[in-house]
């Protein structure tokens, strides 16, 4: 939608005029240039993610999306409970990425505590099953989306969001927005 310039609605309910046909296609061409591959496999353990990762030749990040849906390894699927096996999959993915030379980017997700708050801004207490996680990781980076105002962007524009750098182990922390 945001490269075609073509509202997401519109693509999704199939409300498509030649000229957004002709939109769509120079946007897949220019997608079809990005180096990106993905694994629909559901429940990967970490093992075979770092089977499909070695199989890419020139990765240089790592996505998980999301962390939640990795599969436990047979040992401690029977000998633990959701916390122990996060602490697992946390400090697999971790090694993995030490031994591959890259960064993962693994995404969790938020348990609904941050409604509560003022600004409802997400936390690294937010995370949901992740207690042990942000000890092991390099940073955590929790998203914010922003809030449109009315009468602000077209439908088909991104909506901003904020990173915020919560823990950095070689660098600053805080706010970034764009």
């Amino acid at each position: 939608s945001r490269l075609s310039g073509i509202p997401a609605n519109r693509l999704l309910m199939e409300r498509l005029s030649d000229q957004d046909y002709t939109k769509m296609a120079e946007a897949a061409g220019k997608l079809e240039q990005i180096p990106l591959y993905i694994n629909r496999r559901p429940g990967a353990t970490v093992e075979q993610i770092e089977i499909l990762a070695r199989r890419v030749p020139g990765l240089t990040l790592l996505v998980v999306d999301y962390v939640g849906k990795i599969s436990p390894s047979a040992q401690s699927y029977r000998n633990s409970d959701r916390y122990n096996y996060m602490t697992e999959i946390s400090g697999a993915l971790k090694t993995l990425a030490r031994t591959l030379k890259i960064p993962i980017l693994a995404l969790c997700q938020l348990n609904r505590a941050n409604e509560a708050s003022k600004d409802k801004r997400p936390q690294l207490s937010n995370l949901r099953d992740t207690a042990r996680w942000s000890r092991t990781q390099t940073g955590d980076l929790p998203v914010s989306g922003g809030v449109l105002q009315p009468g602000g962007r077209p439908a088909y524009e991104p909506e901003p969001i904020e990173v915020i750098v919560d823990k950095n182990r070689h660098g600053p922390t805080g706010p970034v927005s764009w």
